[in-house]
């Protein structure tokens, strides 16, 4: 039997005899067989070749290792045995000198590695939680990472944490830390739905079948076009208000399921005794408005919004648990807050005990809107666009980079297909101001086919995007049933129409997308007949975009086009952060109060009124106000006097007044 020492000038060995024999190392080795069969894995491949050439680990070691480095004679073993695979930049450099050893094609082993993780870069990327993450690192991490110095990572790593991946804002890394733990209830049998890397991290809990009866109920209750005979209502609901309220609900429902000595510090109520019928006691309510304010540390219009949807359940009269007093025989002591003489009490009276927590509820609604506090800032990921001086002309360069950054569509059909969809999900945004949701689910009618009537739109509650022949322009129709403010004074009860305008290369655009790049989109996939579709694989769900993925598709071209890298020089907005596409309202809203100072002007182009964009929509500072007259003012100092001074009237068009003459200039 012989016995090997690896030395760096070759291989010592010794046989049965004690007599030694050098072996010199060889620089290529010609093959023992010339025919073989390419094996799929890497191990495989490696033991073929070196089984081709005859080496073993110990000679193939000795004849490539050189001086200062890192891989062992063990390494090599381990990679035979399937144990370990390269993982770094010098595993990689090993092996190609071993494919120049044995004459094969550069790379050949790196193809074959599964993940090929060949460097910290794509270490990261690989370890990223999730694949927007992934997506984002692998984007914003320059490709000389590597290469850079260790502090100079850090500091890059630190840059997209804070200003690319998800919890840039305040209210995100609150939300990071406190939301998307899996203690709210899920009521599948009602078509709730959630994002899969949430549910696969935090997998929810099943609502027990009593609680979600009574959920179901409830939910006919407000969505019905009519009432059971003996129930009085107050409000309807749209089907998207009604999968709003049920997350809600199903959160509230879960902190009360929650484990009292556990991380989230429910009630510890039972899952079979939930039921809506203990928020009749006013001290679940405050339990669990504390229980929200512990947890963020102070109060806001959310918890103003449950007081106000319990208060609608228990209201006298139309409120549905006030005329379901059959929900009494569900309850059940709660230590410290719902005692067997309160049930007592309450079954007794039932009407009685809906009126006195209708009392407390608008009590505590008075109360909260005194004290309740904005913790989310809508503004804060687009402020370097709304402090600018004309905020929409900021907004446009992201679309602009998009077609600066277009791929080719004959190299890279499905990546100019994406680029295209992206450009004009931003056009279409800043032209129409419509909600997330419009947009969304606007279908589309090619030049030449039929018009969708009203009725049609109306019953699907979407809008479409139509050719005018005679008019030779693309209009949008969206019928009043499609609009979350269909009650609004703005429509008077009128559908939304708006022409685009062929401005700056539009209809080009908008046409090639339609004839070309949508159906490379959909890949041969059934269509779903909205404007904007998803990039269809196999196995993928409907082509249609659903709320999560079209905001996150907005994200991302903001992630990938508008916001400023300094590492790499992508982006063209220094400060900007990620964010939905609601945000082009704000956006429209505040460049036309800079421009106008007209809140009136601006509620036209959001579809909604005056006191709405003042409230939620417009970023007009007292500085933007002042300097809004400064300019007219101004214009008196420059020109002597002499010129006209342009006045807005609220609701008005500017309109441009003469300079005021004397009464006696005619006679004179």
């Amino acid at each position: 039997m012989k016995s090997h020492s690896v030395t760096r000038a070759g291989i010592i060995s010794r046989a049965r005899n004690g007599r030694f024999t050098f072996h010199p190392p060889a620089q290529f080795h010609r093959p023992k067989s010339n025919s073989w069969i390419d094996p799929k894995t890497f191990s495989a491949a490696l033991a073929l070749h070196m089984k081709r050439h005859g080496d073993d680990y110990a000679s193939l070691y000795a004849a490539l290792s050189k001086p200062g480095d890192r891989t062992k004679a063990s390494t090599i073993r381990f990679w035979l045995h399937g144990v370990g695979r390269p993982r770094f930049g010098r595993s990689y450099e090993f092996l190609a000198r071993i494919e120049r050893r044995y004459c094969l094609p550069r790379g050949y082993f790196k193809s074959k590695v599964r993940p090929p993780i060949t460097s910290p870069r794509q270490l990261l990327i690989q370890k990223a939680v999730g694949g927007e993450a992934a997506r984002a690192l692998n984007w914003h991490l320059p490709r000389d990472f590597d290469a850079r110095p260790k502090s100079e990572r850090k500091e890059i790593l630190e840059w997209i944490k804070d200003n690319v991946l998800a919890g840039a804002t305040e209210y995100g890394k609150f939300y990071q830390e406190h939301c998307t733990r899996g203690y709210a209830l899920r009521f599948s049998t009602l078509r709730q739905k959630r994002t899969r890397s949430n549910r696969k991290r935090h997998p929810l809990t099943e609502a027990p079948g009593a609680l979600t009866a009574e959920m179901e109920s409830y939910i006919n209750f407000k969505i019905s076009p009519l009432t059971e005979r003996g129930f009085g209502r107050g409000t309807l609901w749209t089907k998207p208000t009604a999968r709003t309220k049920l997350t809600n609900l199903g959160l509230m429902f879960g902190a009360m399921a929650a484990a009292s000595d556990g991380t989230d510090q429910g009630l510890g109520i039972a899952l079979p005794k939930l039921s809506f019928a203990y928020l009749v006691f006013p001290s679940i309510l405050d339990w669990y408005l504390t229980w929200r304010a512990n947890r963020r540390g102070f109060y806001t219009r959310t918890e103003l919004e449950q007081v106000l949807e319990i208060l609608s359940l228990v209201r006298p009269k139309t409120g549905w648990l006030c005329q379901s007093p059959r929900l009494a025989k569900r309850l059940s002591p709660v230590a410290g807050l719902v005692s067997a003489k309160d049930i007592a009490q309450v079954t007794k009276n039932w009407s009685r005990a809906c009126e006195s927590a209708a009392g407390h509820a608008r009590q505590r609604a008075k109360d909260l809107r005194r004290i309740a506090r904005k913790h989310r800032d809508t503004f804060e990921a687009i402020l370097p666009i709304l402090e600018a001086g004309d905020p929409l002309v900021q907004y446009r360069k992201i679309a602009d980079e998009i077609l600066r950054k277009m791929p080719n569509k004959v190299a890279q059909p499905r990546a100019a297909a994406e680029a295209i969809r992206d450009y004009l999900m931003l056009r279409l945004g800043m032209h129409l101001g419509v909600r997330p949701s419009n947009l969304r689910e606007l279908h589309f009618c090619p030049k030449g086919g039929k018009h969708r009537s009203e009725r049609e739109l109306h019953r699907m509650r979407c809008g479409e995007l139509r050719w005018q022949a005679d008019r030779g322009m693309w209009e949008v129709f969206i019928p009043l049933a499609a609009f979350k403010n269909p009650g609004s004074s703005f429509f008077s009860n009128r559908p939304f129409r708006l022409a685009l305008p062929n401005l700056a290369g539009l209809y080009p655009v908008l046409n090639d997308y339609i004839r070309h790049h949508r159906p490379v989109l959909l890949c041969g996939f059934p269509d779903p007949g909205t404007l904007f579709v998803r990039t269809m694989k196999a196995g993928r769900k409907p082509g249609a975009y659903r709320d999560a993925a079209f905001y996150g598709a907005w994200k991302w071209a903001i992630q990938r086009y508008g916001v400023f890298n300094p590492y790499t020089g992508s982006g063209v907005i220094p400060g900007l952060k990620p964010h939905g596409p609601n945000s082009v309202r704000d956006v429209l809203a505040t460049h036309i109060l800079k421009a106008t100072g007209s809140f009136e002007l601006a509620s036209y182009a959001l579809q909604n009124t005056p006191a709405v964009v003042a409230r939620y929509y417009a970023r007009f500072l007292p500085y933007d106000k002042s300097a809004l007259a400064a300019k007219i003012l101004n214009q008196v100092w420059q020109s002597g006097g002499r010129n006209k001074v342009p006045l807005f009237i609220e609701g008005r068009s500017p309109k441009l007044l003469p300079p005021r003459k004397h009464f006696l200039s005619k006679r004179s």
